[in-house]
């Protein structure tokens, strides 16, 4: 490699690495929930938490891989958020 395609390389894969480490230190704290607590939580069923999260409605969820997750404090906040 020439050593500008060296420093470009290096230069992409520290910039990579501190995206991962911030993401990291980010979620640390974060109470991840499966899709069946969330499910429990709100008094609905999985499958009507899985059509509110097809349709744009409810709690933002993460996909994480094949997994939904939902943070804890999201939901919470969007629970105060439908107070009449």
């Amino acid at each position: 490699m020439a050593t500008t395609e060296s420093d470009d390389f290096e230069a992409r894969v520290r910039a990579e690495v501190e995206r991962v480490l911030a993401d990291r230190d980010r979620d640390r704290g974060r109470r991840w929930l499966t899709p069946a607590q969330v499910a429990d939580r709100l008094g609905l069923a999985v499958g009507t938490l899985a059509n509110w999260r097809v349709a744009g409605i409810g709690p933002k969820s993460v996909k994480m891989g094949r997994l939904v997750r939902y943070d804890e404090a999201v939901v919470a906040a969007w629970v105060d958020s439908q107070r009449r």
